[in-house]
């Protein structure tokens, strides 16, 4: 199932009507030198899970790969050299859930 998206519905306190979508599977190349930006902005960054193409292996957010928001609410994921077992431009499936208001 790629890029499969199902809406949640949520009220909040304030009134506000917001919907949550879950992306499952997403393609991305992670390197260290190139940053991927997920396709969908106001994403939740606990609910991020970066695996191995296969769906195999789940690599662990600040020891395999990085990621960072940026101005507009883009969230960019980037290899980390240092410790990670995630190899240079290695093919990753990332899943998580973004809000659209």
């Amino acid at each position: 199932m790629l890029n499969r998206r199902e809406p949640h519905p949520y009220v909040y306190p304030n009134g506000f009507l917001n919907n949550h979508f879950t992306v499952k599977h997403e393609p991305q190349v992670l390197s260290v030198t190139n940053v991927a930006t997920l396709s969908n902005a106001d994403v939740s960054v606990s609910s991020i899970v970066v695996q191995d193409s296969a769906g195999v292996v789940t690599y662990t957010n600040g020891v395999d790969y990085g990621l960072r928001r940026t101005a507009n609410w883009m969230t960019t994921l980037f290899a980390d050299d240092q410790l990670g077992h995630l190899a240079e431009g290695a093919p990753t499936c990332v899943s998580y859930i973004f809000v659209t208001r």
